[in-house]
């Protein structure tokens, strides 16, 4: 399963350092885009998270600056935003979407709400309702069809058009912590 991550620094990069560095500690084929100055995204297998792991101490020397890293399920504007906030916050260390959004609850933050709100703006509604009972019954399909009196082809369809609508795969643990959390910020009033 493909993630992206955003590393983010509070310093000016060296986008060709990092290239550099990058090609030749990954095993694995990574795409990397600039996004600015301070940002940039790789684009890479789920397996990659292990190497950033490694080397995350060695990025913060390269880059004479600590740096954050926030794994998310695709590119887009929320991934962006949430982790310069991430590198504003000084939150120097690899961080899944879920579990930062998780911490800005916490602390009451609600600065992303409005992008977070606007991920699922235009996905049907029984979609998204599919997709909130398959982890209401714990990843249980058969359990999730029976509970919304549809077949279970016709729930399978419906996650699986879910999946393609928001790139977003519940199945995955911080995929669904991050869409639990969504739901919650949506429902809030």
């Amino acid at each position: 399963m493909e993630k992206y991550f955003y590393l983010t620094s509070n310093k000016k990069l060296d986008i060709k350092i990092l290239q550099q560095l990058l090609k030749d500690v990954s095993k694995q084929k990574i795409t990397m885009s600039v996004i600015d100055t301070f940002q940039i995204y790789i684009k890479a297998d789920s397996k990659f998270i292990e190497t950033i792991e490694v080397l995350l101490p060695t990025l913060h020397d390269v880059v004479d600056s600590p740096c954050s890293v926030l794994i998310t399920y695709r590119e887009h504007r929320l991934g962006s935003i949430a982790g310069k906030l991430a590198a504003k916050k000084q939150l120097y260390s690899l961080v899944h979407l879920g579990e930062f959004i998780l911490q800005l609850l916490i602390e009451k933050d609600q600065q992303l709400h409005p992008f977070i709100k606007n991920e699922f703006i235009d996905v049907p509604r029984d979609t998204f309702i599919t997709a909130k009972m398959f982890l209401l019954c714990s990843l249980n399909a058969t359990q999730a069809s029976q509970k919304l009196y549809i077949h279970r082809n016709t729930f399978h369809y419906r996650l699986q058009k879910f999946i393609d609508h928001t790139g977003l795969d519940i199945r995955d643990h911080f995929n669904a912590l991050y869409f639990t959390l969504a739901d919650k910020i949506i429902t809030y009033k």
